[in-house]
Parts: structure tokens; sequence; C-alpha cells
């Protein structure tokens, strides 16, 4: 499928808009969705509260080439609007598609698609089913809506 930055944009904000059980319509402060150079669309999209981490977001990196999806990082994060962390500080979990065919990396079967599952950490990564935003938006409904916190443990494939 062809696609370009400003469409991505718009789907990304129908995304948000059409998810009332997913996101937090009460933080406009927080909701950014633009267009990052020649190549990349992000977002951070504010989710509602978790009983467990509070207040969190959606954030959003992909990388269009040639009208196609190439690389995307969609993480579940601590929100920063109340203070800054450090990135290990306010990672939960992500869901990548970035092909990395070199060592310690190059072990993943469902290579470029890979979760990074340890809490504070981005380097370690496993096998994953996910694929797209819609199945990352559909994953984190089942933890906002159980209040359910994510465990390392967890696997998507």
């Amino acid at each position: 499928m062809k696609i370009n930055k400003t469409d991505r944009i718009q789907h990304i904000q129908r995304l948000f808009e059409s998810n009332p059980d997913v996101f937090d319509f009460n933080k406009p402060e927080v909701l950014e969705i633009s267009a990052k150079g020649s190549k990349r669309v992000t977002a951070v999209l504010p989710l509602l509260h978790h009983n467990v981490y509070g207040e969190t977001v959606l954030f959003i990196n992909e990388k269009i080439e040639n009208e196609d999806l190439k690389e995307f990082r969609y993480g579940w994060e601590l929100s920063q609007r109340q203070r800054k962390l450090g990135v290990s500080s306010r990672f939960l979990t992500a869901f990548d598609k970035q092909h990395k065919p070199e060592p310690p990396y190059n072990n993943i079967s469902t290579d470029p698609y890979h979760h990074h599952y340890e809490i504070g950490n981005k380097v370690l990564r496993t096998e994953t089913f996910v694929q797209s935003l819609e199945d990352v938006i559909t994953i984190l409904r089942d933890y906002i809506i159980s209040g359910d916190p994510y465990h390392s443990n967890h696997r998507f494939i």
C-alpha cells in the first residue's frame, strides 16, 4: 500500500479520535502528530489513566521511504507532561519494524518485526506477531481497560 506523510498523519489522527476507550482526549497539550524532516512521522498520543503506571503515552516514530512504511517504533511510555524522564526511566515496552542483521540482534525469527519486552531496557528484543499500529492499539487497549500491569514475560507471538 502506497502512503505519504500527510496521509499517515491523518490516519494516526483518525485512529486517535476513533479509540476513546484507549486515548485521553482531555490532554490536548500532550497530543502531538507531525512530520519530521523528509522521511519521518512522529506522534505522542496520550493514553487513558492506567491503574499501575498512571499517565502514559503511545510514542510513534515511523520512517516512510518511496511511499512505503520502511521502519517503525511504537512504544508505551510513561508521560513526560509533568516531569522529564530519561529514555530507560519512561520505557515500558515497544514494538519495532527495524532490520538489524548484526549480532547480537540477528537472532529474531520475525526480523524485522520485534518486541522490546523488558521494562526500562530498549535493547533486549524477541519475536512478535505485531506488524501494525492497529495491533499495538489493540494490545494497549487490553492493558488500559483491565488496569493490569505489563510484565516483561508477556509475549505477543
